[in-house]
């Protein structure tokens, strides 16, 4: 959750956003709104996107337990099992006799208030099937983003993209960076404003493009590719030297063995000379 540490109450977290999707669809295109009201201290989770309005009381106080920012007060797995109001009625309803008595008996100073619950009526999710082919589908669309920016910007566009993501996200008060999202109508207006009309078209080929303005793509995917330039160029140096260094050796090398060769050769000449020489001093005798 943003602070580091994976812990079991992670898992705990986990199992609210679970829930929350389950019920309420997942909000992918008001993702950041629902990532901004998840870490206030003072929050409303009936106004999470998507909440159904016939949700009982007890549900968002288990949810608001679940989904508690700070770890270190959040409830264990084991804390819900045995003293949520909304899992306790659940369990005491189930079909699991045992586990049901063994509640019961726990949870007898608690009856009072669960004395007034009863089951709710099932809820029909409109659109969640639609919604989550979409989130589906926009997984691909990401991708297909992410490549395009990436094969058609140059390392210098894709720093001042960054630079201006990041610019605008600031400006707004609503939008937290933590998250590492912009919505894609956003990102495209900065494109817009850097003149990458190229991009734009290529962009606007997408499937649903226009659906997927609203959504949130994740920008910070576009840093590696950052990094990965900036390692290229600086290797690309070093591989410059290298070479330079490598020419320079075997130069050296070439001139070494030259000379080794001409000394040698100098050698055998006046080694040749000198019987010759020999050789006619001894005939002059």
């Amino acid at each position: 959750c943003f602070q580091k540490e994976y812990t079991t109450k992670t898992d705990v977290f986990s199992v609210g956003v679970v829930l929350y999707v389950l019920v309420a669809g997942y909000p992918a295109e008001q993702l950041q709104a629902a990532f901004n009201l998840l870490h206030k201290s003072k929050r409303d989770l009936k106004s999470l996107p998507g909440m159904p309005t016939d949700m009982p009381e007890t549900y968002f106080d288990m949810l608001d337990k679940l989904l508690t920012y700070r770890y270190k007060v959040r409830k264990s797995a084991g804390d819900m099992l045995e003293e949520d109001d909304f899992v306790l009625f659940h369990q005491e309803h189930g079909d699991d006799v045992a586990t049901t008595t063994k509640m019961m008996t726990k949870a007898k100073s608690r009856t009072s208030r669960r004395a007034s619950m009863k089951r709710t009526a099932s809820i029909v999710l409109s659109g969640t099937g639609e919604k989550a082919a979409l989130a589906f589908g926009f997984t691909k669309f990401a991708r297909a983003l992410t490549t395009i920016l990436a094969t058609m910007l140059n390392h210098g566009d894709i720093k001042a993209l960054l630079a201006n993501v990041d610019e605008h996200l600031k400006k707004d008060d609503s939008l937290d960076t933590k998250l590492g999202v912009i919505k894609v109508d956003d990102l495209i207006k900065i494109l817009e404003s850097m003149g990458k009309k190229d991009c734009i078209a290529a962009i606007d080929k997408q499937k649903n493009v226009d659906t997927y303005k609203s959504y949130n793509y994740e920008y910070t995917l576009l840093k590696a590719f950052d990094n990965k330039a900036a390692t290229d160029a600086r290797n690309a140096g070093t591989g410059v030297e290298s070479s330079s260094l490598k020419k320079s050796s075997a130069m050296g090398l070439s001139a070494r063995k030259l000379t080794a060769s001409g000394g040698s050769s100098m050698r055998k000449l006046n080694m040749k000379k000198s019987r010759q020489a020999q050789s006619v001093y001894i005939r002059g005798i």
